[in-house]
């Protein structure tokens, strides 16, 4: 109990649990995602194997080219790395757990008889997951460079991210004890919830003020205050 009183009242390692909150977040909605959307379109929703295929291919296109893009608007458009980083995972982190959502709700009641609208919902569905995402999650993975140079804290935000990631991966698990392939009531209801706990993580880090300053001395101590997220000359990003 010491021991956990002194981690906490550590502020770099607030910081890097602050960090860490998002990969949290991204863990309990993209392993989620992964494990079931393609059963959920095809098992459960009847997506034919034409409008499944068109969706792929439009998501590979949007996926190869969101990255970069959101990339350069964050580095490009502000001066600071509170206004690149910050504000796009506060607003990107509850888009992305809406776009979540969207993917279990069919736009259609009878696939087969509307074949071109249940393709519609499965594109317009990853489009809006994979962009949701890669907003979020490019900023999150940039925020680093912007938090500290020191390579132990930098470690040290990766270990706890690691940590938080295999937390959040434990929602796989419930997922499988709620899904149904005939009857989407109790997944979704999981879903809703799933999306509150991810949004908590988002805010978590977007609202951290641990996260506004910047730490660039020994591997142990207190992490200096940088004001609006300004960085000292060697400030990467």
């Amino acid at each position: 109990m010491m021991r956990l009183r002194t981690l906490w009242g550590d502020r770099l390692h607030r910081q890097a649990l602050h960090y860490a909150m998002t990969s949290f977040s991204a863990s309990v909605l993209n392993n989620v995602f992964v494990t079931f959307y393609v059963q959920t379109f095809l098992t459960t929703f009847h997506l034919n194997q034409f409008w499944f295929m068109v969706g792929q291919v439009v998501y590979c296109v949007w996926n190869c080219t969101n990255d970069p893009v959101f990339g350069w608007i964050g580095d490009t458009r502000f001066q600071n790395a509170q206004q690149r980083r910050l504000p796009r995972i506060r607003v990107g982190g509850p888009l992305w757990a809406l776009a979540f959502l969207v993917v279990w709700c069919p736009f259609t009641r009878d696939p087969v008889a509307n074949p071109a609208i249940a393709g519609l919902h499965f594109i317009v569905a990853m489009v809006l997951y994979d962009g949701a995402m890669s907003y979020t999650m490019v900023a999150h993975q940039a925020l680093l460079a912007d938090l500290t140079s020191n390579d132990r804290q930098r470690e040290r935000c990766n270990m706890y991210s690691a940590g938080c990631h295999i937390a959040g991966s434990f929602a796989v698990f419930a997922a499988h004890q709620a899904w149904e392939s005939t009857s989407m009531g109790r997944f979704r209801v999981l879903a809703v919830g799933l999306s509150v706990v991810a949004c908590l993580g988002f805010c978590c880090t977007s609202l951290s003020s641990h996260l506004t300053e910047r730490y660039d001395g020994p591997a142990s101590g207190h992490a200096h205050g940088v004001g609006a997220g300004v960085a000292p000359q060697n400030a990467g990003m």
